[in-house]
């Protein structure tokens, strides 16, 4: 009996087990019914997308056939467009529950993606791998999905290659419980993509060629009427209109060329060439132009001599281009313009300019000639020495005192208008020593001449911006002295309640001319500039300031009227070039452009004795961000006997100085974090109105730079500096006693 139970109990599982086979051997069955139906399907499908070449034929018949043989319930087609670097929705086909189906549904065919966009569709063309995302992701254009549309879903973006391209990306979905016959139903269509992409590129390379045959029909049609065109309006031309083969033969002309040159137009069918048309001595260059051009060297313009059939001649401007056909050029084609009538005005107005040269040549001689006239300078020693030596021997309550002096005072005027026409007069100025421009500016501070100028304008306020590494020029010391001096005096005269004088110098390339008010041409140069706050030149005076004898100045005051004639024929004899601003009422620069030498001058001249810029015990604020930096300056101005405390930003700055006061301040210009050196001075002079500074910097000189010194500060002095430089910075505007400033 117990044998006999497990005798069932064995037979009720190998039934069970022989069931399971049963049905999985059906299901097999289910699926290789369902595979032979999709691939039956998709090789339907494959034959009616290669057949055609019409694109949009392709298209429809891709989508819809695999709409309406149930294999996606939806598929969207974008092509990918390499030139642009995009791609656009084509198809989007959709079939409802009762077997309809639409093209569009939601409007998302002509949707636009650059390939560089993060949406999905430009991803998978860009990547080439297929993307299967349930339910919602970020990346889904939110013009065609919604979180609401997809819950619940699978999307599957499969991309179409041709090779390693991606030419187009075809997009479906399904229910999440579908998932897995549908990646089974993608795999199985995968040689179908292939032929797609096959379609796809047979119907691309189609429509080029169809399109090619459509422009080039396009492209002869309106040769044909350029052509046309072109004779029509030749004929129209004033000028010559010619067209040679590649020989050189002429092959057409236009009327104007027949009556210019004088040749019948039978002559053509005989053969004239181009070179006929050129003077013999001109012929050479012409052929070798010629053979230029037609190897594809661009021409704006040739000038020769024409010559007639009867041997005369006349000047031509020829513009010429090669005719190219098939890539290769077959002749020429160009225009002759007779230019006789400009090159005689041409020369008309070099005569014109020679005659006004010479005519303000010989007024400046004359000028020149009655200024020296009936030996003046034997005349002033006289003038001057005599009552120089009557004056020792009178008491100072003589009446005859002031007379003499006058006489005296006169007579120096005078010398000094000789000097400036003797300076003038002469021609081939040597300009071969070598000259430092600094050595020029530090004389002159330290000249008499500039020593009773500040002391008849004593409320001109002087700075210096002195470039350290100067480099040299060539010249001569005497005349670019006198310049200097002369720009300094008419600069400090300009100013006569009080303004700001300033002198600079630096080393300076233009990689490109300079067209102002004297056109400044590229390369090295050492600039000198002379700036001023004064009264300005009207743009009328500015015209004639270099002019002998022509000034504004109150006569008996200052002015000659030469010294700005002998700064110009001085910057001209050393071959530069002189540059000049000025607004009305604000001020005047002139800046002046010297030509590099790379000779070193013989000596170096000696530095400024350091007794000049020692300290006397005055309290000095450093205030910079950099330790470094703080250490160098304190060290420095104790050397040179200054009580020195540092600070390493503006705000510690206004706070030490909130309940106290210092001499000077040596004011970092860039301080990060927090207040910069402008900010910083601000602040401080709120409480302390009227604190002197020095400004100091790593940087080039900024606007805000300038905006400081407006403010009150002192000389810029840049990193690195040494105690020479720094001393004469910090003794010079202590020493400075300024005028207060008008409300």
């Amino acid at each position: 009996m117990k044998d006999e139970n497990k005798t069932k109990a064995q037979l009720l599982k190998e039934n069970e087990s022989l069931q399971r086979e049963i049905t999985e051997l059906r299901l097999r069955e289910e699926v290789l019914w369902e595979n032979d139906r999709l691939l039956a399907a998709f090789h339907q499908i494959g034959q009616t997308i290669l057949s055609p070449l019409d694109l949009d034929q392709i298209l429809d018949n891709m989508g819809r056939h695999i709409a309406e043989a149930g294999i996606f319930r939806s598929l969207m087609i974008a092509l990918v467009d390499e030139s642009t670097q995009s791609m656009e929705v084509v198809r989007n086909f959709y079939r409802f529950p009762d077997g309809s189906l639409t093209l569009d549904k939601g409007n998302v065919v002509g949707t636009r993606y650059s390939l560089a966009d993060e949406n999905i569709t430009p991803e998978v063309a860009r990547t080439g791998e297929m993307k299967v995302i349930e339910e919602w992701d970020d990346r889904f254009d939110k013009r065609i999905d919604t979180h609401k549309s997809r819950k619940g879903q699978i999307s599957y973006f499969l991309p179409v290659k041709q090779g390693d391209r991606v030419v187009a990306v075809l997009a479906t979905g399904s229910q999440l419980e579908e998932k897995e016959e549908r990646l089974h139903r993608i795999e199985i269509m995968r040689p179908l993509l292939d032929q797609f992409a096959i379609a796809l590129e047979h119907a691309r390379l189609y429509e080029n060629i169809r399109r090619e045959i459509t422009e080039r029909k396009q492209v002869e049609e309106a040769l044909r009427e350029s052509e046309s065109k072109f004779k029509e309006l030749a004929e129209l031309l004033p000028e010559t209109i010619f067209e040679s083969d590649i020989d050189g033969k002429i092959t057409y002309a236009n009327r104007v060329a027949f009556e210019k040159f004088g040749h019948p137009l039978e002559e053509i069918d005989k053969g004239v060439f181009v070179h006929q048309l050129i003077a013999p001595h001109d012929r050479e260059r012409a052929g070798k132009k010629i053979a230029e051009i037609l190897h594809g060297k661009k021409s704006r313009g040739n000038e020769y001599t024409a010559q007639r059939k009867d041997g005369t001649t006349f000047p031509v401007m020829i513009y010429s281009s090669p005719i190219i056909k098939k890539g290769k050029p077959v002749g020429l084609r160009g225009i002759v313009v007779d230019i006789t009538e400009f090159k005689q005005g041409e020369e008309e107005k070099a005569k014109l300019e020679a005659r006004i040269r010479q005519a303000e040549k010989m007024e400046a001689m004359g000028n020149l000639a009655g200024g020296v006239a009936h030996d003046l300078n034997n005349i002033l020693s006289s003038v001057t020495g005599f009552p120089e030596l009557i004056l020792l021997d009178l008491t100072e309550d003589s009446p005859l005192r002031g007379p003499l002096q006058v006489i005296k005072d006169s007579g120096e005027k005078a010398a000094q208008v000789v000097q400036d026409l003797l300076t003038l007069a002469r021609r081939g100025v040597s300009v071969e020593d070598v000259v430092n421009a600094n050595d020029i500016i530090s004389d002159l501070l330290r000249s008499p001449e500039y020593g009773k100028l500040k002391w008849n304008y004593p409320g001109v306020e002087v700075e210096t911006d002195i470039e350290t590494d100067l480099l040299n020029i060539l010249g001569s010391p005497v005349h670019l002295s006198k310049t200097a001096m002369n720009l300094v005096a008419n600069a400090i005269e300009a100013m006569p309640e009080g303004g700001k004088l300033t002198l600079s110098t630096e080393n300076r390339y233009l990689d490109r001319p300079i067209r102002g008010y004297d056109d400044v041409e590229e390369g090295d140069y050492v600039v000198v500039s002379v700036s001023d706050t004064g009264i300005g030149i009207s743009p009328e005076d500015m015209k004639k300031i270099f002019e002998p004898f022509y000034t504004k100045k109150q006569m008996g005051r200052s002015g000659t009227g030469l010294g700005m004639t002998v700064v110009w024929g001085t910057v001209k004899d050393h071959n530069g070039y002189i540059d000049l601003q000025s607004t009305v009422g604000e001020g005047t620069t002139f800046t002046l452009y010297f030509p590099v030498t790379r000779q070193e001058a013989a000596k170096d001249q000696p530095g400024f004795p350091i007794e000049k810029y020692m300290g006397k015990g005055e309290s000095v604020l450093v205030i910079d961000d950099i330790e470094e930096q703080q250490k160098l300056a304190s060290a420095i101005l104790t050397k040179l006997g200054y009580s020195v405390t540092t600070v390493s930003s503006g705000e510690e700055a206004v706070e030490y100085l909130q309940n106290g006061s210092v001499d000077l301040l040596v004011l970092d210009m860039i301080m990060d974090p927090g207040m910069d050196g402008l900010d910083t001075y601000r602040h401080i002079l709120k409480r302390h109105p009227g604190q002197k500074a020095i400004i100091v910097s790593g940087f080039s000189e900024t606007d805000r730079v300038e905006e400081t010194q407006r403010l009150g500060a002192g000389a810029y002095v840049r990193k690195p500096y040494l105690m020479e430089k720094l001393g004469i910075a910090v003794r010079t505007e202590l020493d400075n006693e300024r005028l207060p400033k008008e409300k």
